[in-house]
């Protein structure tokens, strides 16, 4: 009698199912400017105890407080939905159009991110994704580099010397004193600057945007508050 070698049936690995991503991209808060510094947010925001993120609420939601459905959020995914989990909130109807979900700060380190989160329904186990959308947080200050106060502002092609009511009569706007261009220090768009009686002062006197115009305006109000 011939012998009889069984059949061995090898299983194939477990395949993970792909999240479908069909929800609408999350909103950054503290965004500098989405135009021309994607993700950017300011230091203010990157420094508070916890960073806001926007979700579209998702339709149909579900209405069964028994069955929630479930948010997860997600920093710097590896892809479908694998790593990077933040933390889990669960909501019914009815919502307002956007709901907030938040970072803390612990998980705000230097650099560039990403976020995305992740809808279930516990009704059943649909599931469907978000987009990712990059997060940067840059915490450098320029002229972090360099060790003495930053450079002085440019003077004006006409300055006489000083601030004079003459002078002032013919800058009706201000007087317009340049900022050394400090690319290589650090600068981005959003950058403000804050103008100072002396080198000794801690109260700032004034400030405005950088760019796009890289000046600092000195006006008559200044002036007279300093007595001239």
């Amino acid at each position: 009698m011939s012998k009889i070698t069984p059949l061995v049936v090898k299983k194939r690995a477990p395949i993970t199912p792909n999240v479908d991503i069909t929800l609408p991209p999350p909103t950054v808060g503290g965004l500098v400017d989405p135009v021309e510094y994607p993700g950017l947010i300011s230091r203010e925001d990157a420094d508070k105890p916890f960073l806001d993120i926007e979700v579209p609420i998702w339709i149909p939601l579900a209405t069964d407080p028994r069955t929630p459905d479930r948010l997860d959020l997600h920093l710097d995914d590896v892809g479908d939905f694998e790593t990077g989990f933040v933390g889990t909130e669960t909501f019914v109807a009815p919502q307002p159009p956007f709901v907030t979900v938040r970072l803390p700060r612990r998980l705000l380190t230097e650099g560039e991110h990403h976020v995305s989160y992740k809808v279930t329904s516990q009704r059943g186990t649909n599931e469907a994704g978000s987009p990712e959308v990059p997060l940067v947080v840059d915490r450098t200050a320029p002229y972090d580099s360099v060790t003495y106060f930053p450079r002085a502002l440019t003077l004006p092609a006409d300055w006489p010397g000083r601030v004079s009511e003459d002078y002032l009569n013919t800058h009706p706007g201000g007087v317009e004193f340049g900022i050394p261009p400090y690319v290589v220090e650090g600068a981005d768009p959003g950058d403000t600057y804050q103008l100072f009686y002396s080198t000794n002062s801690i109260v700032p006197i004034a400030e405005g945007p950088v760019f796009p115009g890289l000046v600092v305006i000195y006006t008559r109000a200044l002036a007279q508050a300093s007595d001239g």
